[in-house]
């Protein structure tokens, strides 16, 4: 959206109006089963310090790719999660 407000879950929800993850400037955050990373990278454009992990390296080479096209930084590793 051009005025800067991210649409959030598959009712589109605008994140300002439901305001679930405020002041994330410098804060630590992981995605486990991140695939291109697309959560990821909303955090990182907000200033989160951001791990992804995927077990996927398909889906981790996409997420590089977007992290180069859109110059944002963050970290994503292969690796699998403990199941819960």
């Amino acid at each position: 959206m051009g005025d800067g407000r991210h649409l959030l879950g598959i009712f589109r929800v605008p994140e300002n109006d439901v305001n679930v993850l405020p002041g994330l400037y410098e804060t630590d955050a992981i995605e486990l089963g991140c695939g291109t990373a697309y959560f990821s990278s909303w955090l990182a454009r907000r200033g989160a310090r951001v791990v992804g992990v995927d077990v996927n390296p398909d889906q981790l080479e996409r997420a590089r790719g977007f992290q180069r096209e859109f110059e944002l930084e963050f970290s994503a590793h292969r690796g699998r999660t403990p199941r819960m």
